[in-house]
């Protein structure tokens, strides 16, 4: 046995290293390319735990805001008035009334009520009832204008008059 261990250290062999200096800086630049790497992970952990908790707190706040949005609609009166946030939809109005339509089909259809109405003709008298003169201005229509060629101002202008008009009958 004494024999083998001998036999074995006699076999290891060296390597011999030709420029000891170039084979630190090798190391050196490779751990300091590592400590950089662990560096940039670090500061993306970071990154990934603030993210995390700024949408952690974002969806508290959703959260929140569904409550106070359910608590508003619980407390507004349910109302059919909707606002027209797009003027790319041609509205139809009426000639003879106030009423507003989508489509011209749907006007047409109205046009032939109109019609109906004038043929049958069917006048009732009610015992009239003193009528203040606000809810008088309050329900008369409005006047209608014939259309102009109409600048950007003047077409906001009408378009609130139109609202405030709406709103005033509302009231």
């Amino acid at each position: 046995m004494a024999k083998k261990k001998t036999q074995e250290k006699e076999e290891v062999f060296f390597v011999g290293v030709q420029d000891p200096l170039e084979v630190r800086r090798n190391i050196l630049e490779t751990s300091k390319e590592m400590v950089q790497f662990l560096q940039q992970h670090e500061k993306l952990k970071t990154l990934r735990n603030e993210k995390q908790e700024a949408i952690k707190r974002l969806r508290e706040d959703v959260r929140q805001l569904k409550l106070y949005i359910n608590k508003l609609r619980k407390a507004l009166p349910k109302t059919k008035l909707r606002i027209h946030l797009h003027q790319e939809h041609k509205i139809f109005k009426c000639d003879r009334c106030d009423k507003e339509f989508k489509s011209r089909q749907s006007l047409t259809k109205h046009h032939k009520l109109h019609s109906k109405k004038k043929k049958v003709k069917v006048i009732k008298k009610a015992a009239k009832k003193p009528v203040a003169k606000e809810t008088q201005a309050k329900l008369a229509p409005p006047v209608m204008e014939k259309p102009k060629p109409m600048t950007d101002i003047e077409k906001l202008e009408s378009e609130l008059a139109d609202i405030e008009n709406k709103l005033g009958r509302l009231e």
